[in-house]
């Protein structure tokens, strides 16, 4: 009798673009075109009073104009963001804060860090160092937790961070049980994660680096030198055969793709106030109760099938960061020839653009995921995103908010679905087609919820590297290929590409922005 094995069945996300207030506005948008027509009809009201003129029309025609332009959406977006966006961009750019070069600590930064370094032998904790990176993440401080690894405090947004490098184990080579057992430990992970006081985020990166088959193997015989040189057996001296087979798998300049799998969970420091003062209060509270979090993290992943191979400490942290500006840099600093510190972790210069960015010799465009598979898709889609040979990180930011944040949401999201289709039935409109498929998902949602599952919000975030314009082009149409494949959306992140870069690109912590 043949085995029986059960296969995965197909999800389905969500339909995106939020809730509608009225039809297909948003709040700010009936707002704005509700005080634009007010306007409108003040200017009738006075003119019929007084007596019409020239003067009186033009206004009435701007007002109308303006109305339009409130309610018109331009790329799944309404068209006062594009503006609100493209002036905030040229206002940046006038006042010099698209670009950065790299100088000497000003004596305000000395004198923080010092007072930092002083609060902390006065506490017993080791001294904080800076990581220099440009713009409002230069305020970012690294502290050493019991065990050495890092914790990256925000004085800015008040959050600490853990990164950990993990290895999940072989998802698409498992058994359906076992990939059936790994999703359920996955979303009880996140339903465990709300139910502890202070998480607020979770990051899973996946870094893509790549070397050509020249470049590792030019390594390997400089490893080998250096072993020989020492008096150690190396290379041919341990196994001619292999040697021999490893040097001609690595002929010609077939690139060779690197992942370097990472999680961060990041913490509240305001949410867990009380937790640090019982542990002693000020920095050794919060290093106590970040220690405690990083073991409960550590334990909730290997139930989910993901091992921690270490968490890292600064000078890693420092070596992923300095990597993700510059990816043509990671065989070097594997290898140890380029040594990376929190001080010069950070780039020589950026200069941002509307799409793209700029970082010493390397271009960086970032991505956002705007729509998830609505098609049925088997678990593993995300292979499509991560198996490009080219230098890029897909990140997803995951925001766990429990059963009764989800209940709300969903109850609120069908209250405006009703309520737009009561005023297109009235406009004598019929019903779309998207606001069918809509309800549907509302209604799988809602049994879901009702059945004990959490909800959370996911950001999906994808920085994609090139060494050129013409190599981040490239790159862009193939990750954009690759979407496609996986059944996402791909859509720039139109005048936020610092933000975004240093959301994803580095697991700072920092992925608490409005992508949207």
């Amino acid at each position: 009798m043949a085995e029986h094995r059960s296969e995965l069945a197909p999800v389905q996300f969500p339909r995106g673009g939020g809730s509608k207030a009225v039809l297909w506005l948003d709040m700010w948008q009936v707002i704005g075109a509700g005080g634009l027509l007010m306007a409108f009809m003040g200017v009738i009201f006075i003119s019929s009073a007084t007596s019409w003129s020239w003067f009186s029309v033009l206004v009435m025609v701007l007002l109308l104009i303006a109305v339009a332009g409130t309610i018109v959406n331009v790329s799944g977006r309404p068209l006062p963001w594009w503006i609100k966006q493209r002036y905030r961009s040229i206002r940046q750019r006038g006042k010099s804060q698209d670009n950065f070069v790299a100088q000497a600590p000003s004596q305000r930064e000395l004198a923080a860090d010092e007072e930092a370094e002083e609060a902390a032998i006065a506490a017993g904790v080791p001294a904080p160092v800076r990581l220099r990176l440009p713009g409002e993440a230069a305020e970012l401080r690294l502290y050493t937790l019991d065990g050495g690894s890092a914790l990256v405090w925000d004085p800015v947004t008040k959050t600490a961070t853990v990164i950990a490098r993990v290895s999940p184990h072989g998802f698409r080579m498992a058994e359906p049980e076992d990939q059936a057992d790994v999703i359920i430990n996955w979303s009880a992970m996140l339903d465990s994660l709300y139910a502890e006081p202070g998480v607020i985020a979770v990051q899973a990166s996946d870094t893509i680096t790549t070397a050509s088959a020249a470049e590792i193997r030019a390594a390997y015989e400089r490893q080998v030198q250096e072993a020989r040189s020492n008096g150690m057996a190396a290379g041919p001296d341990l196994s001619p055969l292999l040697h021999n087979d490893y040097l001609g798998l690595l002929t010609g300049d077939r690139s060779q793709v690197q992942h370097d799998d990472l999680a961060a969970i990041t913490i509240s420091q305001p949410a867990v106030r009380e937790q640090v003062k019982s542990n002693g209060g000020g920095i050794p509270g919060l290093l106590s109760v970040m220690r405690r979090a990083q073991q409960e993290y550590e334990d909730l992943l290997h139930e989910a099938n993901v091992d921690v191979m270490a968490w890292l400490d600064a000078d890693a942290l420092s070596a992923i960061t300095r990597r993700a500006f510059i990816p043509d840099e990671a065989v070097a600093i594997t290898e140890g020839r380029t040594v990376v510190t929190a001080a010069t972790a950070g780039p020589m210069g950026v200069d941002v653009e509307w799409d793209r960015l700029r970082v010493d010799g390397a271009w960086h465009r970032v991505l956002e995921i705007s729509q998830w598979p609505t098609r049925p898709e088997k678990p593993g889609f995300m292979r499509h995103l991560n198996s490009g040979d080219f230098p890029h990180v897909v990140t997803q930011i995951i925001r766990p908010q429990g059963v009764n944040a989800g209940m709300k949401k969903v109850q609120d999201r069908l209250n405006d679905q009703h309520s737009a289709a009561v005023i297109r039935q009235q406009m004598g409109q019929s019903a779309k087609l998207t606001d069918a498929a809509v309800n549907t998902d509302l209604d799988r949602t809602g049994q879901e919820l009702l059945a004990g599952h959490g909800m959370a919000r996911f950001m999906g975030l994808v920085v994609v590297s090139g060494s050129s314009e013409d190599e981040l082009e490239t790159n862009t149409k193939r990750m954009i290929s690759g979407a496609t494949r996986a059944g996402c959306e791909l859509r720039t992140l139109y005048g936020q590409q610092w933000p975004g870069f240093l959301s994803s690109a580095v697991p700072l912590g920092r992925g608490l922005i409005k992508a949207k």
